[in-house]
């Protein structure tokens, strides 16, 4: 498969939505760290073989915000994505609100 677009959205919990959970024995879903999210996003463009797609994590559900067209900015964007990790290991990344407001 070969798409021309990649979105990267971070899911909500339900109760964060307003939902309660009412699976009995399974723990409740709890929102991804910053950290977790750009670990995942980061092994996923790391494993993306893709000829012409535009990948965006720009949707407010995120915490950071990338574009670029792979397979062209990959190494650019994993640079990026190096970085922003760095930073928030060592607490200087920027502060950015949870979710938005969603």
């Amino acid at each position: 498969m070969q798409p021309e677009f990649v979105g990267l959205l971070v899911m909500r919990p339900p109760s964060e939505a307003g939902f309660e959970d009412e699976t009995e024995g399974i723990p409740p879903l709890e929102r991804p760290s910053q950290l977790r999210v750009l670990q995942e996003m980061r092994l996923l463009v790391e494993h993306l073989e893709l000829e012409d797609c535009l990948f965006t994590s720009a949707h407010a559900s995120n915490f950071n915000h990338f574009r670029a067209h792979l397979p062209e900015e990959k190494q650019r964007l994993l640079g990026v994505i190096d970085t922003s990790i760095r930073q928030v290991e060592d607490g200087t990344a920027p502060q950015v609100p949870h979710y938005r407001g969603l």
